[in-house]
């Protein structure tokens, strides 16, 4: 049995919780990283068609978005998302989650949750966005966190007011799914799964990549001051509900496989003397 994976997390023995699935399941990545303009690369494209090629040869296949799944050429593609760790990623009290990072109790953060060097995730738009809010409210500022734990993670996603996710491409973010748990309101770009991700949740916002846009959504959510109930959206998500989803799928082939292998046995002629 082949199952072919697509996704841009590879599960390794150090860090074993990139994803869902086991080593071992992972038959192929698909990587698509831009160009720092956001466009798609020799490379990127190459890995789009690879991945077309291995899935007519798996068994079934499992992707993370509807955007990937329409890449490949079959009809029977499985779109599972990233699972979250519902333990970690949960609410807690704004004002004890900064005090536990060393945080200003009296400003208003913007959470970046990326490497600012990696072009994709457009760090230059999330900075022209905060600029133009200082100019009116020198109480915010952009927090940019990356290489963090999982734990403390969950505490910038409590400590902050909102997450800003300007990216060019993204397949299936987790750290919208995370901040969805934190029930951190969330501003970001029309990308991958975000919009259903997010869904009607009110305090979270998809917008064009667009400073002024940005900046007004962020205006509202930082005047409100309000969490969202996101995670009551995102709870399908969770670890056990996702990995059973995965099972699903391979039952689903095994069941087929055996019940090829009855057609086939019931089909084969009979010699003589039988």
């Amino acid at each position: 049995m082949k199952l072919l994976v697509a996704t841009s997390f590879y599960p390794t023995t150090e860090n074993f919780a990139l994803g869902s699935f086991v080593r071992t399941q992972v038959e192929y990545q698909l990587p698509r990283p831009p160009s720092e303009r956001g466009q798609p690369t020799f490379f990127s494209r190459l890995a789009v068609i690879a991945g077309r090629i291995l899935s007519n040869q798996a068994d079934a296949v499992i992707v993370k978005s509807q955007e990937m799944a329409s890449k490949l050429k079959r009809q029977d593609v499985h779109i599972i998302p990233h699972e979250i760790d519902l333990e970690v990623f949960r609410p807690a009290e704004k004002e004890k989650a900064r005090a536990a990072l060393g945080l200003d109790p009296r400003k208003k953060y913007l959470l970046f949750a990326a490497n600012p060097k990696i072009p994709v995730k457009r760090f230059p738009l999330a900075k022209a966005v905060a600029d133009e809010l200082q100019k009116q409210d020198s109480s915010i500022a952009l927090l940019a966190i990356y290489k963090e734990p999982q734990d403390r993670l969950a505490l910038f996603m409590s400590a902050c007011d909102a997450l800003i996710f300007t990216s060019y491409q993204e397949g299936s973010p987790n750290v919208v799914k995370q901040a969805m748990a934190c029930n951190l309101p969330i501003v970001s770009t029309d990308v991958g799964d975000v919009r259903d991700v997010i869904g009607a949740t009110k305090g979270c916002y998809v917008c064009k990549p667009d400073v002024r846009e940005f900046a007004d959504c962020l205006v509202d959510v930082l005047r409100r001051r309000e969490r969202t109930h996101g995670r009551e959206n995102v709870r399908h998500l969770s670890g056990p509900a996702v990995a059973q989803r995965v099972i699903e799928v391979y039952e689903q082939v095994l069941s087929k496989r055996k019940g090829h292998a009855v057609d086939r046995a019931e089909s084969k002629p009979l010699s003589a003397g039988t």
